[in-house]
């Protein structure tokens, strides 16, 4: 088992702990991405990381803001690793979301992030490629 992770059992019968808010908040003070911050919540029996930094605004005129990113739960059985690769998810998560916001064809945002999923599925239904002929193939030419 890691160093600074309670353990689960032991030899001894210690009582079941787990991983406590102080050694989540070692594990991530650890970790660095740009200029983005890291917090720690407690979330019933285990807790949720979040990250902020500064991006201009797709909403009020690419005026710069701090832009939180959702929150990852992690288990207060997690181990460091564990904990690690879920704050790269998530840096991955947010990097992924301003590039859908900032994307634009034809000047329109078409990945906006934002988006109702209800749209999405209506939107979902209008298929843009050609009908298919009798023999179940598409009429552009297939390889």
């Amino acid at each position: 088992m890691q160093k600074g992770i309670s353990e689960i059992r032991s030899k001894t019968k210690k009582p079941v702990v787990g991983m406590s808010f102080e050694e989540l908040t070692k594990i991530l003070a650890k970790i660095s991405y740009k200029d983005w911050k890291f917090r720690v919540l407690k979330k019933g029996d285990g807790y949720l990381v979040q990250a902020f930094f500064n991006a201009p605004c797709t909403v009020n005129g690419g005026e710069s803001t701090v832009q939180p990113t959702r929150k990852w739960y992690v288990s207060r059985w997690a181990c460091e690793s564990e904990v690690v690769r879920t704050v790269f998810k998530l840096v991955s998560a947010a990097e992924l979301h301003e590039r859908e916001e900032n994307f634009k064809y034809m000047d329109a945002v078409i990945f906006d992030p934002h988006r109702d999923v209800k749209e999405l599925a209506k939107l979902n239904k209008l298929d843009v490629r050609k009908p298919k002929t009798k023999e179940g193939k598409n009429e552009h030419k297939e390889a």
